[in-house]
């Protein structure tokens, strides 16, 4: 077993109920590894988040990424409370927003 398979198998959630195996092996770290990550890998992600489901099919979702060392990053990060340190290793950070406003009826209760 690899360090990070350990980890995870050390932080496995104690179910009481059997779940599918994307929860139960679902693992939240608190470090992030440095490394940059590719434009063609932020490219595939953020095409399956447009093509992601959205309510009533008004994809009321942006994203603002920036990454590290540009004064984006930089002026991201001072907004960033200090309990959440280990934020400072992320290579990216993104930005989720959505537009709660729906053309229908005014809210969407969806986004």
């Amino acid at each position: 077993m690899t360090l990070p398979e350990q980890i995870t198998q050390l932080r496995k959630p104690k179910t009481k109920h059997k779940l599918i195996s994307a929860i139960t092996k679902r693992f939240s770290p608190r470090v992030f590894n440095s490394k940059t990550i590719s434009n063609h890998d932020l490219i595939t992600i953020f095409e399956a988040a447009r093509l992601a489901p959205s309510g009533r099919n008004h994809q009321p979702w942006q994203y603002l990424w920036m990454r590290k060392g540009t004064k984006s990053y930089d002026k991201l990060f001072t907004c960033i409370p200090e309990r959440n340190y280990w934020a400072q290793s992320a290579p990216l950070m993104i930005i989720a927003a959505y537009n709660p406003a729906e053309p229908i009826d005014g809210i969407n209760k969806w986004a």
